[in-house]
């Protein structure tokens, strides 16, 4: 609430000053607040006491008062101002008291404590009279220090004005406070009178010509237009860059040529100002000379005849027969005053006698050529007639002033600077002249010379470069200084009076510099500029803002955006480079490259739900890294590349005839997946659970499609390349039975092939598919249907029609892993073939990620992991791979895997595989290429297949590889193409393999070595050398320290009779017939049977091959402890230092004695 009010009823009085009548306006304040007037010693204000000393008898104690100067308004002359109080007591004598204004520009109440309050200097003194309680008594008149009040540069009405009233000398009086009562406190009353600001006018803009070409001119300004409405002007004051010039409202000035900005201030007779420019050119006539240069620029023609090209021209002709043209291009602008224009020509001869001949005017704004003859051209009425004297050959000669024509033609409607004027000189009487053509030779042709004033060159602007600048701060906008200073205006004494930037017609910006504030882009800006005559020149600039470069990138596909410039966590993009789905900026960097050294961090705990194409390479020093959040600062746990997207909207069955007769059709739901999945390519998933197309026979791990021994077994002659015939199984009544689903046959060499089933026939129980490899003839044939709705008979099966509905998607069936609604869970179906694509890519490190759930059929030529063919210096560390799957249908029926590369210089290490279905888990190749310290577990075929031509220099060491059990599923496989093309220095060492077909086979090798492996293999050979002759033999290999144990009583170790091998400090099972021995032979190798692993091992059947330690009692020796050769090696498979004895043991473990 306000605390004071103003007086109803404003009073009004005429004020006489300087002979002017000013009116003004009186106001009256009362105190009504508390705050508002106080009592206070330097211990406290009382502020809510209801009298106090006005003044006090010493400066011990000060009353202050404040007012809200409502209604005053600033720049208003205080006429009077006088305060009033209440007497609260009667007091007399001597009492002299001072008023000074509070040092602010809106007083605080004064429920703080005001005393050391700052003051001004000013003061007024009241010596007050006798006091007698209850009276009012009035202040002498305080305008002096409202008036400094109000002239404070922060005043503004309703502002808060403070007094002290401070003791000077005598005794006290005491006045009411405004707590005492309504109508006690203080009042203020202030008359002020207002003054109207005058009002400059310096006159319309003006462009004068310097007549004389002196270079000034006398030059009339004009102020008379300046007004004041409530007073009289006293002073007119003219200026150019702060220096005077002139007085007066319509001086005469002398001014140079140029462009002049002149200031006009007015003052009226109170001393208020205002100002205004003007802007005055003045202009120096200009001379132009015109040469001709070109020969068809003059011409002398007859009606038949066009001579432009000849060195003379008759000038004129003695008869209307023959005429002279020129023509020139006319550098004057438009709108030009001609002042003078003579034609000046040589003489080829030498004449005499009376000459008179006419100039006319080419009917055209733009004359042609005289290679087409100008004989009948129309001209304009207007000639001038040159009275030609006599002629010396040589000699120049100057026509009459021409001004009146080349006035006509710039004055044409369509002239424009540089377009050509004709002239035709016609006989008129007399004789004729000669004189050169323009071919002549150089200096010889016609000249004009014209001299003007006034007309306007338009200015020419210059818009700058172009420029490209960063979003320096990556919040989609910068601020860019545009530059038009480069523009100019060719006129003398004209200059460029504004400058207007524009984008697509829209204004952004004027002034010749201004900074403008620009989206990223290309943004093409036009300057305009506008001279003082309102010609204008035009010019356009492309200003591209870029997103900043940085040395680390961030993806976020939750909340990210391709439009950020993916600096930092919070401007992250969704996409990364190389991702087609990718926009924008990320796009961009893709499109221009990745530069080396750049690390780009997915955000942890985020799926991100895409495919990478990495064209990119870093260089020595400097890789490129994409990182799945290694440190952990960005995001939770590791980032995830997910090939999958959820599966929604399903439905539960309701009949069998929903589920195509299935009498499970209570616990099947429908789906439908996105077009262009196939159901090879499906891979479900509900949560973690895999989910499997519903198969006959049905697999004991869902995961598993192609466990041999789980297949339908039928005689060798009911298989062949194109049916499988079985009476028992294949026994429906309905021919379309089995259509959509799928079938796997195995065949030679031990392989599954896929196919879609073609037909069916009842009668015969046959299937027919499309051609495979050869069945085997000496063993039973093995197959299994899967992908039927019929055989969807428990929890995670499905089945996926791979005929599209109308929308191009599929129908899914699926009996959920997790009982109940799978609308509940997360249920998710694969659309993605392959993660990352780094094919000849170098100098990349891929670490951190979680690679899940891509999958492709046999029409993709990937893997689905990464794939890195044809490169170099490629890392992949500390990533998982999991829930892929590959099923082909060429070849082995083997998909591509988690990894798929080769190349040089490339390393694998510290990864998990795990759930690689139909794959290998790495099929790679190269040369100088570490496999080090993966873990692969439930890989559908080969953990790892190395399998190149003529590559060496490899490391495979510190895996573990456990249940590749797939069919031709084995460990650890290093292939040579064939005998011709055979690696070497190959290095498998340390590895730990179990639970597969084969741990570890190898063939067309040489100089390489097997050492310090384990391999335990269920009734298969746990080494194989599966090379045969003339195609695949290997030579040299050395097998040191190899612990290879197998579940029968059979040699762990397939020789290839055609190679060459150095064995020294292995344990191994006993050659086929062969009794065992737990004595070395001579080259340090136990070649044992399965009852004396007893004597050797820790526990065998716990499958703790370590070596059972020597005791003293009860005594025992092992056999093989401090009993190998020493062969180098300072470390066993787990990194126990060997020997720990006297000389190292044998097998893969080294013996602590523990």
């Amino acid at each position: 609430m306000r605390n004071m009010w103003i007086s109803s009823g404003v009073g009004l009085c005429c004020v006489l000053l300087s002979a002017q009548v000013v009116w003004g306006d009186t106001v009256t304040y009362h105190l009504d607040l508390a705050a508002d007037d106080t009592l206070c010693t330097s211990a406290g204000s009382n502020y809510n006491t209801s009298t106090m000393y006005f003044p006090f008898y010493a400066a011990t104690r000060y009353p202050f008062v404040r007012f809200s100067l409502a209604g005053i308004p600033a720049g208003a002359t205080i006429q009077s101002a006088y305060l009033s109080v209440k007497a609260s007591g009667t007091n007399s004598g001597a009492c002299v008291g001072r008023f000074q204004l509070v040092d602010s520009d809106n007083c605080p109440d004064f429920a703080t404590n005001p005393f050391t309050w700052a003051v001004t200097a000013t003061g007024v003194d009241w010596s007050v009279g006798d006091w007698t309680s209850g009276n009012w008594y009035t202040s002498p008149d305080l305008k002096e220090l409202v008036q400094e009040f109000v002239d404070r540069p922060g005043y503004s009405s309703g502002g808060y004005m403070g007094l002290r009233f401070g003791y000077v000398s005598g005794g006290l009086r005491s006045a009411y406070q405004c707590n005492s009562g309504a109508g006690n406190g203080a009042e203020l009353e202030v008359t002020y009178a207002t003054n109207v600001v005058p009002t400059a006018d310096a006159g319309p803009d003006q462009c004068v010509i310097d007549s004389d070409c002196n270079g000034s001119q006398a030059v009339a300004l004009d102020g008379s237009a300046s007004s004041d409405s409530d007073g009289t002007l006293v002073s007119h004051v003219w200026t150019e860059d702060a220096t005077q010039i002139a007085t007066g409202a319509t001086p005469m000035v002398t001014l140079a040529t140029g462009a002049h900005t002149i200031t006009l201030t007015v003052t009226d007779d109170l001393g208020a100002t205002d100002s205004d420019t003007v802007v005055v050119s003045v202009i120096q006539p200009q001379t132009v000379t015109h040469h001709l240069t070109m020969a068809a620029d003059d011409t002398a023609c007859a009606s038949g005849s066009n001579n432009y090209n000849s060195s003379t021209m008759y000038f004129p002709f003695y008869a209307a027969t023959r005429y002279p043209f020129v023509r020139f291009a006319l550098g004057v602008p438009a709108g030009a005053t001609i002042q003078s224009a003579y034609l000046s020509v040589k003489a080829s001869s030498t004449n005499s006698g009376a000459c008179i001949g006419r100039f006319q005017l080419v009917d055209s704004d733009n004359c042609p050529d005289f290679t087409t003859n100008p004989f009948t051209w129309a001209v304009t009425a207007t000639g001038v007639d040159w009275s030609v004297g006599d002629w010396t050959s040589g000699n120049w000669y100057t026509s009459p002033d021409l001004k009146e024509l080349v006035q006509e033609f710039v004055d044409r409607p369509g002239y424009s600077s540089g377009g050509y004027m004709g002239l035709r000189f016609g006989y008129v009487s007399g004789g004729l002249r000669i004189a050169y053509q323009c071919n002549s030779g150089a200096g010889n042709g016609a000249e004009l010379e014209i001299t003007y004033v006034g007309g306007n060159w338009p200015p020419t602007a210059d818009a700058g470069q172009d420029q490209e600048v960063v979003d320096s701060d990556d919040n989609g906008v910068e601020n860019v200084t545009l530059d038009g200073t480069g523009s100019y205006d060719q006129d003398a004494g004209d200059s460029i009076i504004s400058y207007v930037w524009t984008e697509d017609g829209t204004p952004i910006a004027t002034g010749a510099t201004p900074t403008v504030a620009l989206a990223l882009g290309t943004h093409t800006l036009t300057l305009t500029v506008t001279d003082a005559f309102g010609a204008i020149g035009t010019d356009t600039v492309d200003v591209t803002v870029t997103w900043p470069i940085y040395s680390t990138y961030y993806v976020d596909f939750d909340n990210g955006s391709d439009s950020h410039g993916g600096g930092s966590p919070a401007r992250a993009w969704q996409h990364c480079p190389g991702d087609p789905n990718a926009t924008m900026r990320p796009a961009e960097v893709a499109e221009l490259g990745v530069a080396p050294g750049t690390t780009i961090i997915f955000k942890g705990g985020v799926h991100y739900r895409g495919s990478l194409t990495l064209n990119m390479s870093g260089s020595d020093g400097n890789r490129i890294v994409l990182d799945g959040n290694t440190a952990g600062t960005f995001g939770t746990g590791p980032a995830i590349l997910d090939g999958s997207e959820p599966l929604t909207g399903w439905m539960q069955c309701t009949s069998a005839a929903e589920a195509g007769g299935n009498p499970n059709y209570a616990n099947i739901w429908y789906a439908y997946a996105p077009a262009g999945v196939t159901a090879w390519s499906s891979n479900l998933y509900e949560n973690d659970s895999v989910c499997t197309m519903a198969q006959d026979p049905n697999q004991p791990d869902l995961w598993l499609m192609d466990k041999l021994s789980c297949f339908h077994s039928i005689p060798p002659a009911d298989m062949t390349t194109t049916s499988v015939k079985d009476a028992t199984h294949l026994n429906q009544a309905d021919p379309g039975y089995w259509d959509g689903a799928s079938i796997m046959l195995h065949v030679i060499p031990n392989v599954i092939n896929y196919r879609t089933i073609s037909s069916f026939n009842p009668e015969t129980n046959t299937l027919t598919y499309a051609t495979t490899g050869s069945p085997y003839a000496d063993i039973n044939g093995a197959y299994a249907i899967f992908n039927s709705i019929h055989l969807i008979d428990q929890p995670g099966e499905y089945y996926f029609n791979d005929t599209p509905e109308v929308n191009g998607t599929h129908k899914v069936w699926l009996w959920p892993p997790v009982a109940g609604n799978p609308n509940s869970q997360s249920v998710t179906v694969s659309t993605r073939p392959q993660a990352i694509d780094a094919n000849e890519s170098s100098y990349i490190t891929l670490q951190g990620l979680i690679i899940q759930k891509y999958a492709s059929d046999s029409s993709s030529w990937q893997c689905q992991g990464i794939q890195m063919r044809d490169s170099d210096h490629v890392v992949v560390q500390d990533c998982t791979f999991r829930r892929l799957r590959h099923i082909m249908t060429s070849g082995y029926g083997t998909g591509y895997g988690a990894i798929w590369g080769d190349g040089t210089w490339n390393v694998i290490q510290n990864n998990v595989f795990e759930e690689i279905m139909n794959s290998e888990g790495l099929l790679v190749g190269g040369s100088y290429l570490v496999i080090a310290n993966n873990s692969l577990i439930r890989i559908g075929r080969h953990g790892i297949w190395y399998m190149d031509s003529l590559s060496h220099d490899v490391l495979i060491t510190g895996n573990t590889v456990q249940g590749p059990f797939g069919t031709h599923g084995a460990g650890i496989s290093v292939f040579g193409t064939n005998a011709s093309s055979r690696c070497y220095n190959v290095t498998v060492s340390g590895n730990h393999v179990s639970d597969c077909g084969e741990a570890y086979s190898f063939c067309n090798l040489y100089d390489s070595t097997w050492a310090y492996n384990y391999g335990y293999v269920t009734d298969n050979f746990v080494m194989h050398d599966n090379g045969k002759l003339p195609t695949s033999f290997s030579d040299n290999i050395a097998l040191y320290n190899n612990t290879l144990i197998r579940t029968d009583n059979r040699p762990s170790f397939a020789f290839n009779p055609d190679s060459t091998y150095v064995m020294k400090n292995n344990l191994m099972l006993t050659y086929l017939g062969t009794p065992g021995s737990l004595t070395p032979d001579a080259n340090g190798n136990i070649h044992f049977n399965l009852s004396q692993m007893g004597s050797l091992f820790v526990d065998a059947a716990s499958r703790d091959f370590h070596l059972k330690p020597n005791s003293v009692s009860p005594p025992f020796t092992n056999t093989a402890i401090d009993a190998g050769l020493a062969l180098g090696y300072e470390y066993d498979l787990e990194g126990t230092a060997v020997p720990q004895g006297g000389a190292p043991d044998i097998g893969a473990y080294e013996s602590t004695g523990q």
